[in-house]
């Protein structure tokens, strides 16, 4: 049984989380994306779920036109997946996609080419890399 100080607990408000990005509430997404990231720094600090929770937590708050501090949670969560890459299993590896993905719409939406096509650049060559059982 999860606990509200367990990761048990911590994954399925990432999981319920991921549905409310998915439909625009980020207001919502966000306070469960917070509580969630509290659990992981506290229990999992090394883990690659801690970096997904930051770049979710990026997106909701970009969502929400807080850019000053979705970008650092954008930027540390894919740098944090991304050296922890052989950690992740299979199943979780669009989660790097998927925050690289925040990233291009991140500065698409602030206006910033430059960035926007650095970071398209590196979604497109993960998404060709893809294995075909990652693919739905």
């Amino acid at each position: 049984r999860a606990t509200p100080d367990d990761p048990t607990f911590a994954g399925l408000l990432a999981v319920a989380s991921l549905d409310l990005l998915q439909h625009r509430q980020y207001p919502a997404a966000e306070t469960y994306l917070r509580e969630c990231l509290t659990i992981r720094e506290k229990k999992l600090p090394d883990d690659w779920v801690l970096f997904n929770t930051k770049s979710m937590l990026g997106g909701a708050l970009a969502g929400q036109q807080k850019v000053q501090e979705a970008e650092p949670l954008l930027l540390d969560g894919y740098q944090g997946m991304k050296e922890r890459e052989v950690m992740i299993p299979d199943v979780g590896k669009v989660r790097l996609i998927e925050a690289l993905e925040r990233l291009v719409q991140f500065y698409d939406t602030l206006g910033k080419p430059d960035q926007a096509t650095e970071w398209r650049a590196k979604w497109e060559e993960a998404k060709a890399a893809e294995k075909p059982a990652d693919k739905p």
